[in-house]
């Protein structure tokens, strides 16, 4: 997804931020901010323990819940995740990045349906990013529904064209259905897009091969 001016802000100057919480040490925001930071910097260790400053002080600051859910999920912990996600949408019905996430954990978990269910939500709730239409497309390909997890990436891609991931999925479909041609043209598509991508030049190669 792309990322928001704000969100691009914090990682240019995270200095300020640290500045800024040294002159208002009981700030909620500007903690949370650093942890946002270190997050977006893929430091995933500082981040937590930031996250879980900010609960201590105030055990329902939304995004720092949704923060922290985000950390455990990216460090394989769907089990921890998910109640954390399911909390932040509860006091924040509306978080669309939280629904897409708590999908993601429940798809890890193996909850099929109540990932799907949540997936649909996030769709309905912002029907004009493609993270959702992805993640369900993943689902749907691992439940067997090729033509289902097809649909879901054409219309990633046509929600957001620069984005790599939903060619590369779409890449991994058609070969997986036996079109290796339509599945190259996918892959190089995604290379086009991010341009030394471990995951897409495997596959080429893997196709080029044959």
């Amino acid at each position: 997804m792309v990322g928001d001016p704000a969100t691009r802000w914090k990682e240019r100057y995270p200095l300020l931020y640290q500045s800024s919480l040294e002159a208002s040490p009981n700030s909620t925001k500007l903690l949370y901010n650093v942890g946002a930071v270190s997050e977006q910097r893929g430091d995933l260790v500082a981040a937590d323990r930031t996250y879980l400053a900010v609960l201590r002080r105030q055990s329902n600051f939304e995004p720092a819940i949704a923060g922290l859910a985000n950390i455990r999920l990216r460090r394989n912990l769907p089990q921890q995740a998910a109640p954390l996600y399911r909390k932040a949408i509860s006091i924040k019905p509306d978080d669309v990045l939280a629904a897409t996430n708590y999908a993601a954990s429940l798809q890890e978990l193996g909850d099929l349906p109540d990932a799907t269910a949540q997936y649909r939500r996030a769709i309905a709730l912002a029907p004009t990013i493609d993270d959702a239409y992805c993640g369900l497309g993943v689902l749907l390909f691992q439940e067997g529904d090729s033509l289902g997890a097809t649909a879901q990436f054409l219309k990633a891609q046509r929600i957001n064209p620069i984005d790599p991931t939903p060619y590369y999925d779409l890449g991994s479909v058609y070969q997986k259905v036996g079109r290796p041609v339509a599945a190259a043209n996918e892959f190089k598509k995604a290379l086009d897009l991010n341009p030394g991508d471990p995951d897409a030049l495997e596959a080429l190669r893997a196709l080029e091969s044959r």
